[in-house]
């Protein structure tokens, strides 16, 4: 399993051997899914059910990756999975910050897929 693109995630269900909707399918049913507001709905009743049932807090994640134009890796700038297939040395960097605004920025080099920093891992 890979991240990748919606129009690229026929190739990895087939490269699985996962059956599958067309590609044309899949873009109609996640317009309807916006047009009829599940997104909202199914945040709704994870909102009620967290509040209902113990601590509710907040935590927020996201990863990116840096792309640099240089010839040659380094210690940090690795040749790494791309979901765009890029070739060139690269960084990934995450940020996770808490409903105090209180956070942490961890880096990886290219090799290592996007993943939680180490502070957030178990």
């Amino acid at each position: 399993m890979e991240p990748t693109s919606k129009a690229d995630s026929i190739r990895v269900l087939d490269g699985l051997g996962f059956p599958h909707a067309s590609l044309r399918t899949m873009f109609r049913s996640l317009a309807r899914c916006q047009e009829r507001g599940y997104r909202d709905q199914v945040a709704t009743a994870c909102f009620s059910h967290a509040a209902a049932h113990g601590d509710l807090s907040l935590v927020l994640y996201d990863v990116t990756t840096l792309y640099f134009e240089a010839e040659n890796e380094d210690e940090l700038r690795k040749v790494g999975y791309s979901k765009e297939r890029r070739v060139d040395p690269q960084v990934v960097v995450g940020l996770l910050v808490d409903r105090a605004g209180d956070g942490g920025v961890d880096d990886r080099a290219g090799p290592a897929r996007q993943r939680p920093p180490r502070s957030c891992r178990s």
